[in-house]
């Protein structure tokens, strides 16, 4: 009994891990879109400032070539956390899975050991009445 209470414990344990990593990964790819956006509303800042100065207006293509490159980065980094918030979202589908198949055996082992105890239970208080019966039966005899 011990062991199967055990065994459903790690499950829900595995599946809160996961569930705390996904939210984690999560969170890390709005932190990766708010950044990507700082970028661009940076370069539309930017824009006024080199169109309308010539120092301005020599360094801005640079300026946008780096901020392209830095928004390129974190498109693909955007897109790995992409693809472990899948598998991480896989893992979670099979641990919960799994965590429910647990749950179903044990409640299904609880209900044959409830329906085992109410037979028991039952063929004792059959007992006592026969006897009690049988006994009523020799009282009325004599």
């Amino acid at each position: 009994m011990k062991s199967r209470e055990t065994l459903i414990r790690l499950q829900q344990w595995q599946v809160d891990d996961i569930r705390r990593r996904l939210a984690g990964l999560e969170g890390m790819r709005a932190d990766l879109e708010r950044k990507a956006k700082e970028i661009e509303s940076t370069v539309a800042d930017e824009r006024g400032f080199g169109e309308s100065s010539p120092i301005g207006a020599f360094a801005f293509p640079s300026f946008v070539r780096a901020m392209s490159e830095r928004r390129e980065k974190l498109e693909k980094s955007i897109e790995g956390v992409d693809r472990e918030i899948e598998t991480a979202k896989s893992l979670l589908a099979d641990a919960y899975g799994e965590l429910k198949k647990f749950e179903e055996l044990e409640e299904s082992r609880m209900t044959r050991e409830r329906a085992t105890r109410a037979r028991r239970e039952q063929n004792e208080l059959d007992d006592i009445a026969l006897k009690t019966y049988r006994r009523r039966q020799v009282e009325n005899q004599a």
